[in-house]
C-alpha cells in the first residue's frame, strides 16, 4: 500500500518525488480504510468513506520506503528517504 499510494502520487497526481513521499496515505488491507491521522486533513474524503459504509481506522504512521527516480528525458536519477522513518535512499 505504501508503494502503491507513492506511485499514484507521481503518476495520477503528477507529484515530485520528495512531495510523493511526504504526502498523507490511505491504505485499504481489507480490515479497514486505514488514514494517517497526523497528516490526513482532508474531512470530506474522511466524511465521503463514512457514508460509503467504510469502516475508518486512524493510524500515527502508514509504511515507510525508500525510492529512486529515473527520470528518462532528462536521465536525472532522485532518490528520497520516507520521514516517516529510519533509512536513506543512496545511489552510486
Amino acid at each position: 500500500g505504501t508503494v502503491l499510494n507513492i506511485i499514484i502520487h507521481i503518476v495520477d497526481y503528477g507529484m515530485s518525488l520528495e512531495n510523493a513521499m511526504r504526502a498523507p496515505r490511505v491504505i485499504n488491507r481489507l480490515s479497514g480504510t486505514e488514514l494517517e491521522s497526523e497528516l490526513f486533513t482532508d474531512t470530506e474524503l474522511r466524511e465521503g468513506l463514512v457514508k460509503m459504509q467504510h469502516q475508518v481506522v486512524e493510524r500515527r504512521v502508514t509504511g515507510n520506503a525508500q525510492a529512486i527516480f529515473f527520470h528518462q528525458e532528462s536521465g536525472v536519477i532522485l532518490g528520497e528517504s520516507d520521514p516517516r522513518g529510519e533509512g536513506e535512499a543512496l545511489g552510486y
